[in-house]
C-alpha cells in the first residue's frame, strides 16, 4: 500500500507543488530587492536634494540647485514621478528651510533675570 501511495501520488503532487513554490520564492525575491532598491534611489535623492539646498548656501541659485538634482540622480526621479522642475523645487524646500541662516548670528540672552 504505501509503495503504492510512493510512487502513484507522490509524483503528481511533487509535480503540483513544484511550480507554486517556485513562484512563491520568486515573488519574495522580487519583493525583498524592489524594497532595496526603492531605498537606495530615495537615499540618493534625499541626498541630492540637501546638497542641491546647499548649493543656495553658496549663492547658486534655485535653478542652479534643481539642474543639480536632476543631473545627480535621475533614475530616482523617474522612479518617484518627479522629473518636473516645480516638482524638484517643491522637494529642496524642506531642505531649504532647514538650512542655518546665513549673515549674523542673533546675539544670545543669559539666564532669565541675569
Amino acid at each position: 500500500m504505501l509503495q503504492l501511495i510512493l510512487s502513484q501520488v507522490l509524483p503528481p503532487l511533487i509535480d503540483a507543488l513544484t511550480p507554486m513554490l517556485v513562484a512563491t520564492i520568486a515573488a519574495l525575491l522580487f519583493r525583498w530587492t524592489g524594497v532595496q532598491v526603492e531605498a537606495k534611489h530615495m537615499a540618493a535623492l534625499q541626498s541630492a536634494l540637501a546638497n542641491g539646498a546647499k548649493l543656495t548656501l553658496a549663492g547658486r541659485s534655485m535653478d542652479e540647485a534643481i539642474d543639480y538634482v536632476e543631473r545627480s540622480v535621475p533614475d530616482a526621479l523617474t522612479r518617484f514621478k518627479a522629473r518636473d522642475r516645480p516638482r524638484i523645487a517643491e522637494l529642496l524646500a524642506p531642505h531649504l528651510a532647514a538650512l542655518p541662516l546665513s549673515g549674523p548670528a542673533a546675539p544670545t540672552k543669559g539666564p532669565a533675570g541675569k
